[in-house]
């Protein structure tokens, strides 16, 4: 998801498979991680809401600087963040690059973590509210029978 020309990536994918092959990737949900995304919490914690914004900027790139948060503190302290450049689609668009491709979307999903699973691992409680991945299964055709 993360490259200038994803419609380029998902044409040069379709050639290479056999007919009847597929294709599948997981994305950040353009839908609920867009260039605003911030997490809505109550006092206690608990996450009551999504808030995205920017959904349609799908123009030039923006650079992002990403530390990962579950890194214990002194690992935190001790290494740099890392910037990479986002390339933000709609929902839509990958539809559209998936289909120009000449790919056949075969399942989408949206995965949510179980109440046991958020409970145990608190970070992981905002999928509860909107998924952060989208999976994508595609397919190329099979070959035409003769």
């Amino acid at each position: 998801m993360d490259m200038p020309d994803q419609g380029r990536t998902l044409k040069e994918a379709q050639r290479v498979l056999r007919p009847g092959g597929f294709l599948q990737f997981s994305i950040l949900h353009p839908c609920f991680a867009p260039p605003h995304r911030k997490v809505l919490r109550g006092p206690d914690g608990i996450t009551l809401g999504i808030e995205v914004g920017g959904y349609f900027d799908t123009g030039e790139p923006r650079l992002e600087t990403w530390q990962f948060q579950t890194l214990p503190q002194e690992e935190r302290e001790s290494s740099e963040p890392f910037r990479i450049p986002v390339f933000h689609r709609t929902l839509s668009q990958w539809v559209e690059m998936l289909c120009a491709a000449g790919l056949i979307i075969e399942q989408l999903q949206e995965p949510s973590a179980s109440i046991e699973l958020a409970e145990a691992q608190p970070i992981l409680a905002d999928t509860r509210i909107a998924p952060l991945f989208l999976h994508v299964r595609a397919r190329k055709p099979a070959a035409a029978s003769r």
